[in-house]
């Protein structure tokens, strides 16, 4: 399975966060590098689990549209007043 442009921008978000932190505070950049390692990993988790997220939440919009327009056929069928859905 290859890793997920999100995994690699939270990696990159996670990495350059620790950087600017020992920045400020102005300690050398790479001091205690297994915190860099500790944010790249967490910033990339993070990242990966909010693709899959709005994956599934992409998904879950298309079934229900489709429930929708199974819904508005039934009730043209049946005689009862037509819904209209906006079509984004």
């Amino acid at each position: 399975k290859m890793v997920s442009t999100g995994a690699l921008a939270g990696g990159f978000i996670g990495f350059m966060t620790q950087i600017m932190s020992n920045t400020m505070r102005k300690y050398p950049i790479y001091r205690h590098p297994w915190e860099h390692f500790i944010a790249i990993g967490v910033g990339g988790v993070t990242m990966d689990a909010v693709v899959k997220w709005t994956d599934n939440q992409k998904l879950i919009l298309l079934e229900n549209r489709q429930k929708a327009k199974d819904m508005q056929a039934k009730a043209e069928a049946m005689g009862l007043p037509i819904l209209k859905f906006n079509k984004f």
